[in-house]
Formats: structure tokens, C-alpha cells, sequence
């Protein structure tokens, strides 16, 4: 029994309406996600997560003014090439390139030994510069992976607090304020998924797919070019390639053997004029029959 009001009339349910199709629990997730994307948009989001990456790599990056962890290593590999003095490093150049582009162009000319670990930088040495490049793969990571969650289907809200893990992660926040390469290793192998990601979801044959396709083999190029270890994500993206090129053989193949159907075969001539005269004909016989009964009566 239905309680009632404070008048005493009995609520009725609403026969008229329509029933739900959605439980009050979808309900609720979709108005809630609803209120969160209107109160972010996606484009405030990057925004915000682009300059709280920004402030976070870039404030007091010369701090601390003397060599910290791998910095040891790869100052040597930069200053070696700088120099031109021979060394051996396990993975490839591109990202220790970059760095050395970078410290180059603002003078730096490989006077640091980068001995030991804790040796102080010397005095001149544009340690900003040396750190910069770096920072500002860190800076872009945060947006990026807020990007490809967005791109995979989560929410704004959900999107957002992957960019704010991945601005507040200490290991990644540490090694993008450093001189190393890890950060831009990061920001290519995460900028391949997306470009992937959204090569798959453009129209085949397009602009679209054929811009995110070469984005992708540039990423990938870029991220392998760093480390070797890239070629972990490179192997996922070949994977998902192959998925996609399986279904697509497996699609033409399913429809090659399909035997194409048969046109509706079209109403015989005149079929509609016989039915339609065997209806009156019928009709004028029952109305004599009924003619004949009512005179015998």
C-alpha cells in the first residue's frame, strides 16, 4: 500500500508515462558526470594541467646546483658530444641529442667533467638550460595522458585525476627536473598511443587517419630512437595494428563468401485489381442473399 500525503489522497502511479528504461543508479552516474563535464571542459582541463606541469618542472630547476644521480652519466654522454670525444652508450642518441642541442644553443660547451655524483656544477654553466629540456617533456605529460584517458572513453572527471597522478608522481616529477631522458621517453610512447588511438577512430583513408598514422610512426621513431625499452609500446601498437588488419581480412572474407541476396521478386500484374474484384463480387453476393431472405420473410 502506497502511504499517503499530508491532504490524505492516496498517490496514484502514472499509467500515462512511459516506463524507465535506466536504473536510479544510471541515473545518478550520468547526471554526475554530466554536472562534472559542465563544470570542466576538456580544453580548461588541459590548460590548467599544462600550467600546474609547467610551474611544477620549471620552479628553482638550478636547484640543486651540483650533480644529481644519472646526471653523471649522461652529462658525460652531452659533453661528449659537444666535444667530439669518444664514448659507448647502451641505447640511442635521440633524446641525449636533443639535450646537447639544447645546452649548445646556450652555450654550453662540455666544460662540466661530470666526475662523481654530488661534484658542484662550475660557475657559468647554465644549469636552467641543461634542465630544460627535460622539464618541458615532464611539463607536457600531464595533458597528454589526460588526452589518451579521454581518448579511451573516461570521463573528464576520471581524465583529470589521471594527469593530476601523473603531475604529482614523485619518481616522474624527479626525473623530469633532472638531466635525463627519461621524461621525453615518457612523452613519446604516450603520444604514440594517442595518435594511434585516434588513427583507429578517424574514417579510413582520410586526413585524419593518414595525419595520426604518420604522428604515430614519428612517436614511435622518436620513443625507440631514445630507448630501447621502447619498443615494449611500440610492440603494443603492432599488436592492436594487427588486431585491426585480422578483422578487416576476416570481414572481406566473411562477405566474399556470402551469397548475395536475391531482389524481392516484384507482385504478379493485376494481382491487386483480381483481389480487389473478388472482394466486390463477394460483397454483392452476400447482399442478395440477404435480399432473398428478407422477401421470404
Amino acid at each position: 500500500m502506497r502511504a499517503r500525503g499530508k491532504q490524505g489522497a492516496a498517490s496514484e502511479p502514472d499509467t500515462d508515462s512511459p516506463p524507465s528504461d535506466t536504473s536510479d543508479t544510471d541515473k545518478y552516474a550520468k547526471r554526475s558526470d554530466d554536472s562534472c563535464s559542465a563544470g570542466l571542459s576538456d580544453g580548461r582541463a588541459l590548460r590548467w594541467l599544462l600550467g600546474a606541469g609547467v610551474l611544477t618542472r620549471f620552479y628553482g630547476l638550478a636547484w640543486p646546483d651540483e650533480v644529481v644521480f644519472d646526471e653523471v652519466h649522461f652529462g658525460k654522454f652531452i659533453t661528449g658530444y659537444l666535444t667530439g670525444q669518444y664514448f659507448f652508450d647502451i641505447h640511442p642518441p635521440t633524446g641525449k641529442l636533443l639535450i646537447a642541442a639544447v645546452a649548445w644553443a646556450s652555450g654550453f660547451r662540455g666544460t662540466q667533467p661530470f666526475q662523481k655524483i654530488g661534484e658542484a656544477y662550475r660557475v657559468g654553466t647554465n644549469l636552467f638550460a641543461l634542465r630544460a629540456l627535460p622539464a618541458a617533456f615532464g611539463a607536457a605529460l600531464p595533458p597528454l595522458l589526460f588526452s589518451l584517458a579521454r581518448q579511451l572513453g573516461c570521463s573528464s572527471a576520471s581524465s583529470l585525476l589521471v594527469g593530476c597522478l601523473v603531475l604529482l608522481d614523485g619518481a616522474t616529477l624527479v626525473e623530469s627536473r633532472l638531466l635525463l631522458t627519461d621524461s621525453s621517453l615518457f612523452f613519446w610512447e604516450a603520444l604514440q598511443l594517442l595518435c594511434a588511438l585516434r588513427a583507429s577512430a578517424a574514417p579510413a583513408n582520410g586526413a585524419a587517419f593518414h595525419a595520426y598514422l604518420a604522428l604515430t610512426g614519428v612517436a614511435i621513431g622518436a620513443a625507440v630512437s631514445t630507448k630501447w625499452t621502447a619498443l615494449a609500446t611500440m610492440g603494443v601498437v603492432g599488436l592492436d595494428s594487427l588486431r585491426q588488419l585480422l578483422a578487416a581480412a576476416h570481414a572481406a572474407l566473411d562477405s566474399a563468401s556470402r551469397p548475395p541476396a536475391s531482389p524481392p521478386l516484384p507482385p504478379p500484374e493485376g494481382l491487386l485489381e483480381d483481389l480487389l474484384a473478388g472482394e466486390g463480387e463477394a460483397r454483392r453476393g452476400r447482399a442478395e442473399e440477404e435480399g432473398m431472405e428478407a422477401g421470404d420473410a
